[in-house]
């Protein structure tokens, strides 16, 4: 494989794990990530991202988890030791103590915009588990359900960017895949 074809194929990957939901004797975990070609987000996604950073003033190494952003809703939110908040958010998004939610709203529907534009491929992983199932009770004390979810999430991952790889582009971009795990 020449070096032009070895960097055409390389993607970069964000993930997350999320609780979906919790309910009595179930609950159901899942992976997301987003993943792009690296010379796409380093001549599209970068260049954006950059100009909605500063359309909103937050700074280059600023943290812009959606826990953060979601905190500054929470009218209790302010009366947390300042080590425990999330200080550039709060310049980007409020007036002294007070949120300002139509700037944030507004920096959603920016983030929302970038999202239609650009071409991502977002690939989701679930486990919906029986917390009660003999199986289940004897799986836990073996492997952490995180662990499962991860390693099944890093499989598919791998398959759908070695066939993306394979095709040469042909493959439709932004698809949504979702692979379920029952255990």
């Amino acid at each position: 494989m020449s070096n032009s074809d070895f960097e055409k194929n390389l993607f970069i990957t964000y993930l997350d794990e999320v609780e979906s939901y919790n309910l009595g004797d179930y609950s159901f975990m899942s992976i997301v990530s987003i993943s792009m070609r690296k010379n796409y987000y380093k001549n599209v996604i970068e260049p954006k991202w950059k100009k909605l950073r500063e359309k909103y003033c937050i700074p280059d190494g600023a943290c812009l988890h959606f826990t953060d952003i979601k905190a500054l809703l929470n009218k209790k939110y302010f009366d947390r030791p300042e080590k425990e908040r999330n200080l550039d958010l709060e310049k980007a998004f409020c007036n002294g103590n007070i949120l300002d939610k139509s700037k944030l709203y507004n920096f959603y529907i920016d983030i929302i915009d970038i999202i239609d534009e650009c071409e991502i491929d977002v690939l989701v992983t679930g486990i919906r588990q029986d917390k009660n199932s003999k199986f289940n009770q004897c799986k836990k004390q073996l492997q952490n359900i995180y662990y499962i979810l991860l390693r099944e999430h890093l499989d598919n991952l791998a398959e759908y960017m070695t066939f993306k790889s394979d095709n040469n582009d042909t493959l439709c971009l932004r698809k949504l895949l979702i692979f379920d795990i029952v255990l």
